[in-house]
């Protein structure tokens, strides 16, 4: 027999499966946590961790009679029994069958009632006897309700810890490993060996609200799919810097239309280039480059990681031709892109509609992200052909409307 939900407290069996988590992130290789998917592996620490809570399924209960022989003394007053001696009686079990880890049945949530259930288990069953004293159907019932109340009770408060525990889980999971990752490489050094620097140039006029980068921001080694040479990333900040640029850009250019004035992709392209290079300078002596006619790129030891592609909104089979050119031009795991919509129609609403009606429709598309404006959409995809390797795409979409659209 156990004393339900009334022993150890459940928290410290949680804490000690944050720690069991902890140490299993440390107990992986160097090279392992540095090249594997952060994603799958956290996704990995989520399904071992997590903690099934005990489900009892009330709908299942049964009840089986047998008889035992009751020792003289755990009668109720009244029945004539001699000291030291047993006497056979009815005793009505309730089998409660259940789910879930059966340690967590003893484990004391952090509120609990003052008085508890005592009960038997038996393979995947809770069994709760009521020893029959009089025959009466009433007594039976009123003193196994009491138990079923306090049982109900005390298994929703430890379900509902569990829970939060388990609701918290993929970012606990994350933290633990993303710091054991910071640990590895600051040790080692591998950021401020690998890393591609970018930084805001001094001296530069503000004709734009450029964003001030108050450090060295560095192309960032994430993870990958198998052991190799870690791949490089440009890190959230960095991209972060490179999108409000481009957006401050393009709402100058809707507020000042002589600027973009005539102009084609491959010239609006260039105004946003002009504004992109001198503000950010790279290790390499030259971070922005032009790929194609309307391309701008990010290059590090000859492959890219941030593509921004530039274009006159032709429709949505046009936007999604400009999304497969922009992610073949990517080789990286997390690489990032950004497509900038120039719309020459009247009315913006409906292009916005129908950019959000293609996009997802695109056969590398994976999720919908936070947008960070009213005029702009984000997105996660894959590369072409490989759903390990996830990219970051921002649609930042500005209105320069002509007379004849």
């Amino acid at each position: 027999m156990a004393l339900l939900f009334n022993r150890s407290p459940l928290s410290d069996f949680l804490d000690g499966h944050t720690r069991e988590l902890s140490a299993k992130v440390r107990s992986e290789t160097d090279e392992y946590l540095l090249n594997v998917n952060e994603d799958d592996y956290v996704g990995h620490l989520v399904d071992t961790f997590t903690v099934a809570p005990i489900e009892i399924r009330w709908g299942d209960v049964y009840i089986e009679p047998t008889e035992r022989n009751i020792p003289a003394r755990e009668f109720p007053s009244g029945f004539n029994v001699y000291d030291g001696k047993s006497y056979p009686k009815q005793v009505v079990e309730y089998h409660l069958p259940f789910s879930g880890d059966a340690s967590l049945l003893t484990l004391r949530p952090s509120t609990f009632p003052s008085s508890s259930v005592e009960a038997e288990v038996r393979s995947g069953e809770l069994v709760l006897s009521v020893i029959n004293w009089r025959d009466s159907a009433e007594d039976i019932k009123r003193a196994i309700d009491g138990d079923m109340r306090r049982l109900r009770a005390m298994e929703q408060r430890s379900t509902s810890e569990i829970t939060k525990f388990n609701e918290e889980l993929t970012a606990t999971a994350r933290s633990i490993v993303q710091h054991r990752k910071a640990e590895i490489t600051t040790r080692d050094g591998v950021l401020a060996e690998l890393g591609v620097p970018v930084r805001k140039a001094p001296g530069v006029p503000e004709t734009f609200a450029v964003p001030k980068v108050k450090k060295r921001v560095l192309i960032e080694r994430p993870a990958a799919p198998k052991a190799g040479r870690p791949e490089p990333t440009l890190d959230a900040t960095t991209y972060g810097q490179i999108l409000d640029v481009l957006a401050d850009v393009g709402i100058e250019m809707e507020r000042h239309p002589a600027t973009h004035l005539g102009q084609d992709e491959e010239g609006l392209r260039d105004l946003l280039l002009m504004a992109l290079a001198p503000n950010f300078e790279s290790a390499t002596g030259e971070t922005f480059n032009k790929g194609g006619k309307t391309d701008i790129l990010v290059r590090h030891e000859g492959s890219n990681v941030f593509v921004a592609e530039a274009l006159i909104w032709r429709g949505p089979a046009y936007l999604l031709k400009k999304i497969d050119q922009a992610l073949n031009n990517l080789t990286w795991r997390d690489s990032k892109v950004a497509l900038v919509v120039f719309v020459r129609n009247k009315e913006i609403e409906p292009v916005l509609a129908k950019c959000e009606e293609a996009i997802p429709t695109h056969s590398c598309f994976v999720s919908r992200g936070s947008p960070r404006g009213p005029a702009s959409l984000s997105y996660v995809l894959h590369l072409p052909g490989d759903e390990t390797r996830k990219v970051e795409m921002a649609v930042l979409i500005f209105h320069l409307p002509e007379e004849s659209k």
